[in-house]
């Protein structure tokens, strides 16, 4: 019994080093796939140096080449891993939208070889927008990730300038609401002031009704007593 145990058990063994299992096989094609990544370069535009406004579309250009390429001061730069499928995302934190139209997933598998995204940047509002870009190196055609990176940036939106007629009217709309503030005030004023003016009047007719009293009548004057005469 105990020759016939480990008789199963050697074969058993012996089956399982002969056949690798299909994890170890993946685990295999993974870390080779990892071993064959090399630094390329990513260059993207400079959020400082881009001039987003609220309501407008703005391109953003991202470029992830094999091999390092010099650009101008406007644009970022940073190390990723290619040698294999690339995938970038740019993501809008803030109050704004990131769409694009390029591929998602675009192969840099050599140093000569160089993919391009472009994103659409509409920021809704004004003030500060923080954005990332996400670089995801991929096993062929799958959804496994070798490697992956992101990269925080900061931008500024402005507001929206406004148009001609809306200029107009505010404008217009602002005289208007001057102008019947100053003809309410006005109105109040003269008011204020007719009340005024009425009660010094009839003050003044009040304290000359006072001063100027009336002339007797003769009618109403008592007639005169007489004197006593001297004694003759």
């Amino acid at each position: 019994m105990l020759m016939l145990a480990a008789g199963c058990g050697t074969g058993s063994s012996g089956t399982g080093g002969s056949e690798a299992s299909p994890q170890h096989v993946y685990v295999q094609a993974l870390d080779k796939a990892r071993k064959s990544l090399f630094q390329g370069d990513l260059a993207y535009d400079d959020p400082r140096h881009m001039h987003l406004e609220a309501g407008q579309q703005t391109p953003f250009h991202i470029t992830v080449s094999g091999g390092w390429r010099n650009s101008t001061n406007a644009h970022g730069h940073s190390s990723v891993d290619v040698g294999a499928i690339v995938g970038v995302r740019l993501r809008c934190h803030g109050d704004a939208v990131c769409h694009s139209d390029s591929s998602v997933r675009q192969p840099v598998l050599t140093k000569e070889d160089r993919a391009q995204w472009i994103w659409w940047i509409t920021p809704r509002t004004a003030g500060p927008l923080p954005l990332s870009i996400t670089v995801t190196t991929y096993l062929q055609n799958s959804d496994t990730v070798l490697r992956e990176k992101t990269i925080p940036l900061e931008a500024r939106a402005k507001a929206e300038p406004r148009g001609f007629f809306t200029i107009v009217w505010d404008w217009l709309r602002t005289g208007w609401g001057v102008f019947v503030g100053f003809t309410t005030g006005v109105g109040a004023v003269w008011g204020t002031w007719s009340l005024i003016a009425g009660a010094v009047r009839r003050l003044r007719r009040s304290q000359a009704s006072a001063d100027d009293s009336p002339e007797p009548d003769p009618e109403d004057t008592p007639p005169p007593v007489d004197e006593p005469r001297g004694t003759q």
